[in-house]
């Protein structure tokens, strides 16, 4: 799976920073560290989880650069930066409809109320 995915997206679309394991990220990469409020109220970062193995259910890490980079081919339609098209229109527009939907709890609901439907993927 991490072969055929660097072979067929991230180099093709000029994401070189991307990893597929925690020990593949570089460790200069620029990238966000989870956080949370800790003992007394002080927000601290999360333990970073290991992750070994590649997990095509989402084990994939990018830089801002490489999120750039997907976001050109994205508003490129399918098209890399050398002009290739490696999707086409239809199939990328894929990649953006809802797969899973999440049903409004009544909380959500209070939280959101404008919101009709929440997804994934």
């Amino acid at each position: 799976w991490e072969k055929l995915v660097r072979t067929r997206v991230t180099d093709p679309v000029g994401m070189p920073g991307a990893a597929f394991t925690t020990a593949g990220i570089p460790k200069d990469a620029a990238r966000a560290a989870g956080h949370r409020v800790g003992k007394g109220g002080r927000v601290e970062p999360v333990p970073e989880y290991a992750l070994k193995e590649p997990n095509p259910s989402g084990s994939m890490f990018a830089t801002p650069r490489d999120l750039a980079a997907w976001l050109q081919f994205q508003v490129s339609d399918g098209v890399a930066p050398d002009g290739k098209r490696l999707v086409s229109v239809k199939n990328l527009v894929e990649t953006r409809t809802p797969q899973n939907l999440i049903r409004l709890d009544e909380a959500a609901k209070r939280l959101f109320p404008e919101t009709v439907q929440t997804s994934y993927a």
